[in-house]
């Protein structure tokens, strides 16, 4: 942006004689003297030499003293003498315009027929402006502060730039109106303090020094905001979900419900786990609102909208457990059976068996999203709400008698000698389990050993156990690498004697061969081996034998 400089030639006009004044068309002994004054016209604002840069212009308005009379009708000549740039006459000669260009010096001649005036120029190359580090007035954390750059000079800076922000981030680009710069800078998010960041201006080209804005950001208390990953809800599930509340400012907090549309939910208000029981009908979406407080301010509330996920067809709920870190999912009913290739799960048909654990997982995730191997979490899940319930018990009370185990090879109370193996619902009882949420599962004691995976997702995980031991009562073992809620019961009604003979099935770990391939609750063959907390853990991923299924599961 160019600065113009506004030079004016004066006329005064002087009373030297008396009379009144008329119309001077001629010069003579009327005219005393020719002047060139700056920016206004008046004495007081003549001057005798400019200093100037290149890329101004310059306006130049000449002004006679004279006796009386007016000096409008008097032409006047200009010359340029010297390189330093281009003169234009304007209105006549009564105004000139010169725009610079070059360095040097020069000399502008203004005349009359009488008079004349010589202004001395001097052009230099443009200098650039001088930035002067300053302190910005405090503002709020989390708020954008427009911060004008203080830059010492007396022509426009057009453009600006920021470098080496502290604490801060530009939010609002640099740019420069009318010489006046300025930057939108935000703090840190919940920053609170000093901060800052350097800075230079620009003026036709020319860079300032680089200099330092010095900030000060003021805390402010923030409201607390809440967050979650709650999934649907299955029916029959113990529904759970922790919710979080982050606040730079506290870490304690006040959670409350609001409102819940189905009634199935409360909050615990200082851990903020949204629990809840979910009946058998449950409906078909819920909201739930809640909020939390940090002592100060709230959040305010938060929906938190869920909807009742349905199992697929031959599946059933599973509760959560969250001691496990379970959350609710779907089981097949009964063990894989090969429909066309695809592991369904139905009643009829026998178990889809001799396929190794790598397989196993493959068919189960060549179902869709969602769908997976059963997992071994997700196995003792079942495990132990099947030995919590009465209804599996051989005398209808918790650790008294034993655990139906099924097809397992030997005629007892707790298991039979069947078909190798059997399928079907119209057969030995002995084989059903019940959850306490009033859904059975067939099998999953004794008939195929069932392929199992260490975790849940990606590929095959093998266990990770590095303990050596043939069959042995799973209550009272101990494997290094494998922590015991892996694999034991919980012996809920504290009884003695908790082993085989309570039909709970039996561990094997890298015994008759190596590896870490898991199968759960025993096979046809199995006897006192077989159980729901039957486990054995050997074989290599690519293994696969005539006594071993699967079993999928979706989670939701």
């Amino acid at each position: 942006m160019f600065r113009f400089l506004v030079l004016i030639g004066i006329f005064v006009a002087s009373s030297g004689c008396s009379g009144g004044k008329g119309s001077v068309s001629g010069e003579g002994a009327f005219f005393q003297k020719l002047y060139l004054a700056q920016g206004t016209a008046s004495e007081a604002a003549i001057i005798e030499n400019i200093d100037a840069e290149v890329g101004q212009e310059i306006e130049l308005l000449p002004l006679m003293k004279v006796n009386g009379g007016s000096a409008s009708n008097v032409a006047v000549t200009w010359i340029l003498e010297g390189t330093v740039g281009d003169l234009t006459i304007e209105s006549g000669g009564k105004k000139a315009v010169l725009d610079l260009n070059s360095l040097g010096s020069a000399t502008i001649k203004i005349r009359t027929t009488s008079l004349e005036k010589i202004v001395n120029i001097s052009v230099s190359g443009p200098t650039p402006p001088v930035a002067s580090g300053f302190s910005a007035p405090t503002f709020n954390e989390d708020e954008e502060s427009i911060v004008e750059l203080e830059y010492t000079d007396d022509k426009e800076a057009t453009t600006c730039e920021i470098s080496s922000l502290s604490n801060v981030s530009v939010t609002t680009a640099c740019s420069c109106l009318n010489g006046v710069c300025s930057v939108g800078v935000t703090g840190a998010l919940n920053y609170e303090g000093s901060a800052s960041f350097n800075y230079l201006v620009k003026t036709n080209g020319q860079a300032s020094n680089s200099s330092t804005a010095t900030l000060n950001i003021a805390g402010v208390n923030d409201a607390p905001s809440i967050s979650h990953n709650c999934k649907d809800y299955l029916m029959s599930d113990t529904y759970s979900c922790t919710l979080t509340a982050s606040d730079p400012d506290s870490s304690s907090f006040t959670w409350s419900l609001a409102s819940d549309s189905c009634g199935y939910f409360s909050i615990n208000s200082t851990t903020g786990v949204l629990t809840g029981t979910i009946p058998s009908s449950a409906s078909s979406s819920c909201t739930t609102t809640v909020s939390v407080s940090d002592g100060s301010l709230s959040s305010g509330n938060t929906d938190i909208d869920l909807d009742l996920a349905t199992c697929p067809a031959g599946y059933i709920p599973v509760p959560s457990n969250s001691s496990l870190g379970v959350n609710a999912f779907c089981v097949m009913q009964f063990e894989a059976k090969n429909i066309g290739g695809v592991p369904t799960s139905q009643a009829e048909t026998v178990p889809w068996r001799s396929i190794s654990a790598t397989n196993a997982k493959s068919e189960c995730q060549s179902l869709g999203t969602g769908y997976d191997l059963i997992s071994n979490y997700e196995w003792m899940t079942i495990a132990l709400d099947i030995e919590s319930n009465p209804q599996n018990w051989t005398s209808g009370v918790v650790g008294n008698g034993c655990l139906r185990r099924g097809n397992n090879g030997l005629n007892d109370a707790c298991g039979y000698n069947g078909s190798d193996p059997e399928y079907g619902t119209g057969r030995n009882t002995k084989a059903r389990s019940r959850l306490l949420n009033g859904y059975s599962i067939w099998d999953f004691a004794g008939n195929l050993a069932e392929l199992t995976d260490w975790v849940a997702g990606g590929s095959y995980a093998e266990a990770p156990a590095n303990c050596d031991g043939a069959w042995t009562d799973v209550y009272w073992n101990t494997c290094s690498g494998l922590s015991n809620d892996t694999f034991r019961p919980e012996n809920p009604a504290a009884v003695g004697g908790y082993n085989s003979d309570k039909g709970l099935g039996r561990m094997a770990v890298n015994t008759y061969s190596t590896g870490g391939v898991i199968r759960r609750g025993g096979s046809y063959t199995g006897t006192v081996n077989s159980g729901v907390f039957s486990i054995q853990i050997n074989q290599t991923t690519s293994w696969s034998n005539s006594e071993v299924g699967f079993r999928c599961v979706f989670r939701p």
